[in-house]
C-alpha cells in the first residue's frame, strides 16, 4: 500500500532484549498511550452524553460515532444515575 502511494517504509532497527522485557522507553511510550487513551474515553462519553441532554436522539449519536446504539443507551445511564 505504501509503494501505491509513493513513500517508503521505515525499518527500524531494534537492539534485541531479553524476552519478556519491555525496555524504558517503550514501556513509558506504553503506559502514556494508555492514559491517553482513558482520557478520550473519558471525553468522548461526555460529548455524547451531552448530545444527548441537548436533544439528539441515541439513533442519531449511534449513526455519527459508529457506536451502538445499547452502548450510548449504557453511557448515558450511567452519568445520569452513577
Amino acid at each position: 500500500m505504501l509503494a501505491a502511494q509513493g513513500r517508503r517504509s521505515t525499518v527500524v532497527r531494534v537492539t534485541p532484549q531479553k524476552r519478556g522485557l519491555i525496555p524504558d522507553p517503550e514501556r513509558a511510550r506504553i503506559l502514556a498511550a494508555m492514559r491517553a487513551l482513558d482520557d478520550a474515553e473519558v471525553e468522548l462519553r461526555a460529548a455524547v452524553v451531552s448530545g444527548l441532554l441537548a436533544g439528539g436522539s441515541v439513533r442519531e449519536m449511534s449513526m455519527l460515532t459508529g457506536m451502538s446504539t445499547n452502548t450510548i443507551q449504557r453511557w448515558s445511564r450511567e452519568i445520569v444515575r452513577p
